[in-house]
């Protein structure tokens, strides 16, 4: 068979806001080798920082029967499930000037302070390929690897990718 599919976590709105939206940066602590596609799953929490986040409210007030504030709403942010893939075409060490702004990216989303805390790595998406239904799935800190009908389902996607 097939190599394991690599997954990553990411709290909503952001998760949703990279599956179904125009998010194409993550903003993390460490930057990884790995080039390829990765499973995009949707953790149990919430984030408030990404509710308050205006671009997050932007692409929020653009869909369907939706008003400002962000709030946590299963049927626009699956939580606990995989809801895509993405091809993860870059990573890299996040560099800044004198004020903490953003020098190795143009993307709005990638940003140099989150959260009050510095980001030292962006993850860079590709294509993006929502799954056709959120797949409930436990996700982990850090990478991860998916088992099971999750599986099974992003590999489906993939061959769209692919």
């Amino acid at each position: 068979g097939s190599p394991p599919v690599r997954a990553l976590t990411i709290r909503n709105p952001y998760a949703a806001a990279t599956v179904y939206g125009p998010k194409r940066v993550e903003n993390r602590g460490n930057i990884t080798r790995y080039r390829g596609p990765v499973a995009l799953h949707a953790g149990a929490a919430w984030s408030a920082v990404g509710a308050d986040d205006a671009l997050v409210q932007a692409w929020h007030a653009t869909r369907p029967g939706t008003t400002l504030p962000v709030v946590r709403d299963a049927g626009l942010y699956p939580m606990g499930a995989v809801l895509g893939v993405a091809m993860l075409t870059d990573s890299h060490k996040v560099t800044r000037d004198g004020d903490d702004q953003v020098t190795c990216c143009t993307d709005p989303w990638a940003l140099s302070v989150l959260d009050g805390h510095l980001v030292r790595a962006h993850i860079v998406w590709g294509a993006v390929v929502a799954l056709p239904e959120p797949i409930p799935a436990v996700g982990a800190l850090g990478w991860w690897k998916l088992t099971g009908a999750a599986e099974q389902a992003c590999l489906e996607a993939l061959s769209v990718l692919t």
